[in-house]
């Protein structure tokens, strides 16, 4: 965060340092509309659907059919993460764009599923939670269409992304609860580990959106939206566990999920090209 706001500061002393002297609003509106190049970040808020497309269970896997020894979840819930990106755009015409965005992106979900053993003698219950939390690079290349309405613009664009595992780590919580003719026994434990060898290291997909920005004299500020729609699932059996592995080493088998991915965001951008015309005049 403290980067993100030295960044903006920088902005904000760049657009001023050009409007010194030459505050009008026709020559700031020039400079906006004739700037090919922009730069800047954007800072938002991303949701993931995820859907399960196939259940596995760690019983059948280790032992063969297992049957009364299904997993039944007792609650699946995606969590909103933060997501930053550069952004860098190129208009060749004044309503026409490209822009490649390198987004640090996050994901992360929670589970519970439980299994039962019993005996003459005794009654075992297992209760795991499992939380799950991804980051990875996205690399979206996008063209973009703007219709202008004096400060104001309205937008739309879309492409495709290229997303690049960075990290997986996983947390479990355990309770078990076994009773006995002695009496009941609880115990909890808590496990963390990586999990990047059960996951497609790299996937791609679509990704479309638009937002409205509004022009602060040389600054662009703006509010917009994307959605991901991926073309390969990493979290599919036949995408991921590229060492061959199968279970994971606390009890459960990853399911197959299916996801997609809605992203809201602020931004801020400054046109780069008149930025390096007025230092280059001096």
């Amino acid at each position: 965060m403290k980067q993100l706001l030295l960044l903006l500061s920088l902005l904000l002393m760049a657009q001023w340092s050009i409007g010194q002297g030459r505050s009008s609003n026709r020559y700031v509106r020039k400079i906006m509309d004739d700037s090919k190049f922009y730069a800047g970040f954007r800072v938002g808020a991303q949701y993931n659907n995820l859907r399960i497309v196939q259940s596995y269970n760690m019983l059948e896997q280790l032992a063969g059919s297992q049957e009364g020894y299904q997993k039944e979840y007792e609650g699946i819930m995606a969590q909103v993460q933060p997501s930053v990106a550069i952004q860098l755009y190129y208009y060749p015409v004044h309503v026409i764009g490209f822009t490649f965005q390198p987004t640090l992106s996050m994901m992360s979900w929670e589970y519970s599923n439980s299994y039962q053993w019993a005996s003459e003698n005794v009654n075992l219950a297992s209760d795991y939670t499992f939380k799950h939390k991804i980051t990875s690079f996205d690399l979206p290349l996008m063209a973009k269409l703007t219709a202008p309405l004096g400060n104001l613009q309205v937008y739309a664009q879309g492409g495709a992304y290229f997303s690049v595992l960075f990290d997986a780590t996983k947390k479990v919580e355990i309770i078990d609860t076994e009773i006995t003719n002695a009496g009941e026994f609880i115990t909890e434990s808590v496990r963390r580990e990586g999990f990047e060898q059960q996951l497609q290291p790299y996937h791609w997909g679509y990704i479309a959106g638009g937002g409205l920005s509004i022009d602060v004299h040389t600054v662009r500020l703006g509010l917009e939206a994307y959605y991901k729609i991926p073309m390969q699932q990493p979290f599919l059996a036949e995408m991921r566990y590229q060492q061959g592995g199968y279970l994971s080493s606390i009890y459960d088998v990853m399911d197959d999920w299916e996801y997609s991915g809605l992203e809201v965001a602020l931004s801020v951008t400054i046109p780069l090209d008149h930025i390096a015309m007025m230092y280059r005049s001096k």
